[in-house]
């Protein structure tokens, strides 16, 4: 699997980066890319909400 794709960069078998990798993945391995996912998704929330408080604050 290409160390790039991530769980919304692929399907089963063909990534939209181009590479190709193995039909299925192991349960380890899902866990790990999900959870790699959960933790950028954590990240985006939190940038997200940086901006939101900067715009309330230029707001005041």
């Amino acid at each position: 699997m290409c160390h790039e794709c991530t769980p919304i960069g692929f399907t089963r078998g063909i990534s939209y980066c181009g590479c190709r990798f193995r039909r299925f993945l192991s349960p380890e391995e899902e866990v790990k890319l999900l959870e790699d996912y959960r933790e950028q998704l954590r990240r985006e929330i939190a940038g997200v909400e940086e901006r939101i408080q900067e715009l309330k604050k230029r707001k005041e």
